[in-house]
């Protein structure tokens, strides 16, 4: 499937996608609040693999409009803390989302292509408020080879892995 966003004015841009089989649609809409949307969710989706959700689910021919029927009130919170914990930030906002699924605990059903989370659980976890301070403990996840791996690498040195 193609995805063209293309900027009308400083307000609005335009989203069109074009499926495989050459069926296509396209919508105009207020570029502040919904570029970001759309291409941090892409982001997510692209990143975490998720097939079924929704530009999978638009290049199975769902349409756009099926697709974005209000919200339920269960996502208000979950939207509300992720905009607390990211300030906005879209950069950050995807790696909060991407730790949050990669934790399992926000997970989609590919059944009823939804999205599930415990938002108490969610607040209970001690994620931090600084995007450095994320990304220094997911890299402190990483095995103790990939990091000095990093290590190295962040010195300047040449690594070379052979692969076979």
């Amino acid at each position: 499937m193609l995805i063209r966003f293309t900027r009308l004015t400083n307000e609005r841009h335009r989203l069109e996608f074009v499926r495989d089989d050459g069926t296509s649609e396209a919508r105009e809409l207020e570029t502040r609040s919904a570029l970001l949307h759309d291409l941090v969710h892409y982001a997510v989706e692209t990143e975490a693999g998720l097939m079924a959700s929704f530009y999978g689910q638009l290049a199975g021919g769902k349409t756009y409009e099926s697709l974005t029927a209000e919200p339920s009130s269960e996502a208000a919170p979950l939207a509300r803390l992720i905009y607390t914990k990211t300030a906005g930030n879209p950069f950050f906002a995807i790696q909060f989302l991407t730790t949050l699924y990669q934790e399992r605990l926000l997970t989609y059903d590919d059944r009823d292509g939804s999205w599930h989370w415990d938002l108490a659980q969610i607040r209970r976890q001690r994620f931090t408020d600084n995007v450095v301070e994320l990304m220094v403990g997911k890299l402190l996840r990483l095995s103790a080879t990939t990091q000095e791996a990093l290590t190295l690498g962040g010195r300047g040195e040449v690594l070379l892995f052979d692969l076979n």
